[in-house]
C-alpha cells in the first residue's frame, strides 16, 4: 500500500511541478530507496542507507560539490572526537566555524560552486 502512495506521491509531485527538479530527483531517489530497504535483510540495511545518503548529495550537488559537502562533515566529526579537552574542541570547532562563515560571506575564497 505504502509503494502505491509513494508513486501516487511522485506522480503529483511530477505532475503538477512542485518544487524544482533537484526535488524531483532526490524524492524519487528516496522512494526507490525506501521500497528498496524495506526488502533488504537487516544486516545490509545501515550500508544502503549510508550509500544512498551519499548517492542523494551527489545526485543534487554533483559529485565534486558533494565531495567537498562530506569532506567538510567528516572534518567537524573528526574535530569532535580529537582526545583533547572539551575547550580545545569548542574553539577548534568555532575556528573552522569562523573560516567556513567567511567562506560563504565570500570573504575568502573557496574551491567549490555558489550553488
Amino acid at each position: 500500500m505504502i509503494v502505491f502512495e509513494l508513486a501516487l506521491l511522485m506522480l503529483l509531485l511530477r505532475q503538477y511541478q512542485i518544487e524544482n527538479a533537484a526535488f524531483l530527483r532526490l524524492a524519487a531517489l528516496a522512494f526507490g530507496g525506501f521500497v528498496v530497504h524495506a526488502l533488504l535483510p537487516l544486516r545490509y540495511r545501515l550500508t544502503f542507507f549510508a550509500g544512498l545518503s551519499f548517492s542523494g548529495i551527489a545526485l543534487v550537488l554533483g559529485f565534486e560539490n558533494g565531495a567537498w559537502l562530506v569532506g567538510i562533515g567528516l572534518l567537524l566529526i573528526g574535530i569532535c572526537h580529537i582526545p583533547v579537552s572539551f575547550t580545545v574542541r569548542g574553539l577548534m570547532l568555532l575556528g573552522v566555524g569562523a573560516v567556513l562563515a567567511a567562506q560563504r560571506a565570500a570573504l575568502l575564497p573557496f574551491p567549490w560552486s555558489e550553488a
